[in-house]
């Protein structure tokens, strides 16, 4: 932040105080028609209020800035995307002063990643990780831009993610058994995140509760949750037990001993690569509809407990709504994980149950 070096003067002929200062090449004068030392406080004030609002050094290149930034995040998957999105996208803008850059400049950029064809969520966390590069620039006094006029274009496209219908589920649940198979059903029956589900160890599990603490994500790297609403403790009901004693019993068969529910062969932890090759051989070989990604069986859940309250079905998921009732006031009652399961229950009864 610019500093002030002089003070002000009184000018007998115009009766005030007056003081100028200068800050990244302009220049400024400020004045107090209050006579003695509490006009030239007053001076001085306006001065170093103006100042202070000004930023450091304009003249810094973006690249530098930006390098500075990642150093200070601490999550892995924001890193991973802050360098991602710069490499593939912002690094237009890496010589510019970061004095120079515009909103326009920002907006350009994620026009251009629309016109490559990235689907309107790509587009939004683009711009989610330029809005907090310019944020921590601001607060540095490196700028003073903000960014919330920089919009998706309305033509960008949704992202369409197919799930799994009740006929797959019985498909799933009727196929023969392989490495992954109580993998791929726990997911449905769970919404678990795929990181989530290779995350998780026998010691989560007490009796018909099950704890969620931590994920292993795609780069292999375990990680905490999420985030806060990650963190949970569900409700294991029939059908999620009967695939935990199935698993047991399948890696006793198969002489596997690991302290992970769904290990790979050699009994370390599994990894979100392997065992999304494994789903899509797996659901060609049985007739499953293609194109349901890992990521599609937490929409399956979601979408097949249609009918579970809205709140219990985000705590299950570990979702929230920011400033809604709900979200923020909603708080669990005891009982309510039990209720979610039985919830679970009879909806799967209702599709794997139909041809009985």
């Amino acid at each position: 932040m610019p500093t002030r070096i002089v003070e002000a003067q009184w000018l007998p002929k115009q009766k005030r105080w007056q003081i100028k200062v200068q800050a990244n090449g302009v220049r400024r004068a400020f004045t107090s028609s209050i006579p003695g030392r509490a006009g030239k406080a007053e001076a001085h004030k306006k001065a170093d209020d103006w100042l202070a609002s000004q930023i450091i050094d304009g003249s810094t290149p973006v690249s530098v800035l930006w390098s500075k930034w990642v150093e200070t995040l601490t999550s892995q998957d924001g890193i991973y995307k802050a360098k991602s999105f710069w490499k593939n996208h912002i690094c237009v803008i890496g010589k510019k002063q970061i004095a120079k850059i515009t909103v326009g400049d920002l907006q350009a950029i994620v026009d251009s990643a629309a016109k490559t064809g990235l689907s309107r969520k790509s587009l939004a966390n683009i711009r989610a990780t330029m809005t907090a590069f310019i944020k921590w620039a601001r607060k540095s006094r490196y700028t003073t831009i903000t960014t919330e006029d920089i919009s998706i274009p309305k033509n960008a496209p949704r992202g369409k993610v197919v799930i799994l219908q009740p006929n797959d589920v019985r498909l799933l649940w009727n196929a023969p058994e392989s490495h992954y198979s109580n993998l791929f059903k726990f997911a449905v029956l769970t919404g678990l995140r795929p990181g989530e589900l290779i995350g998780l160890k026998w010691t989560d599990i007490k009796e018909s509760k099950l704890s969620i603490q931590r994920a292993i994500n795609y780069r292999n790297k375990l990680t905490n949750c999420k985030n806060d609403n990650a963190n949970r403790t569900i409700w294991l009901g029939e059908y999620e037990l009967s695939v935990l004693d199935a698993q047991r019993k399948a890696l006793k068969r198969n002489h596997i001993i690991s302290p992970w529910v769904f290990p790979s062969k050699s009994g370390d932890h599994a990894t979100q690569g392997r065992v999304a090759i494994s789903w899509k051989l797996f659901s060609e070989s049985c007739g499953i509809s293609q194109g349901v990604t890992p990521y599609g069986w937490r929409h399956t859940f979601v979408s097949v407990n249609n009918d579970m309250p809205s709140g219990l079905k985000k705590r299950r998921v570990g979702h929230s709504v920011s400033m809604d009732t709900e979200g923020v006031y909603g708080h669990a009652v005891v009982g309510e994980g039990a209720q979610a399961a039985e919830y679970i229950k009879q909806r799967f009864d209702s599709i794997l149950k139909q041809n009985q």
